[in-house]
């Protein structure tokens, strides 16, 4: 909503939130985040930092050619499904010439009217059939999962390992303070 809108009043119980909500922020203390000591893991090992560097370097790659692949696979789908509509629209028309032929020139019997339509409905089910599997194969349905999975396992092995670190240094604190004792 654009504050142009907004009546007087409203614009006086606007300011008085406002008001109210700088109040309230206003003994919060913010401060700036110095990248190199306030945002480490006090419990991440030399190993572990090494390995999110290649991480990241890993998910850098990663999206580029994903993005690389949205792009080819967007103009690549796009002329599947011309071409395919083409296929398609052709067959129709092939079909509808071939009926009326027919009906013309050499259907005699409701036998032949019967074959020739139990000819077409088996026809059409295989390429409806076809384009099904072409577009299941062009179109996947879990196309964006592996990344999901990628991160997902990244995730689970820090907190896995981040547990240990802190268990092993609770540990280490237990065993040093028995040992002033």
């Amino acid at each position: 909503m654009s504050l142009a809108c907004l009546s007087q009043s409203d614009m006086n119980n606007k300011k008085q939130e406002f008001d109210i909500l700088n109040r309230i922020f206003s003994n919060v203390p913010i401060k700036q985040a110095d990248s190199e000591t306030s945002l480490k893991d006090k419990w991440q090992t030399k190993q572990q930092q090494e390995r999110d560097i290649h991480i990241t370097k890993l998910l850098s790659f990663y999206v580029n050619a994903y993005d690389r692949k949205i792009d080819f696979v967007s103009t690549y789908r796009k002329k599947i499904v011309e071409v395919l509509l083409a296929v398609l629209v052709a067959i129709v028309i092939v079909m509808i010439v071939a009926t009326g032929k027919a009906f013309f020139n050499s259907i005699n019997s409701l036998e032949q009217l019967v074959g020739l339509i139990s000819a077409y409905t088996s026809f059409s089910v295989l390429i409806i059939g076809l384009i099904k599997t072409i577009t299941e194969y062009v179109f996947p349905k879990d196309d964006e999962q592996y990344i999901t999975q990628i991160v997902r396992s990244i995730q689970k092995n820090d907190l896995e390992n981040k547990r240990a670190n802190i268990e092993a240094e609770n540990l280490e604190k237990e065993h040093n303070g028995l040992d002033s004792i």
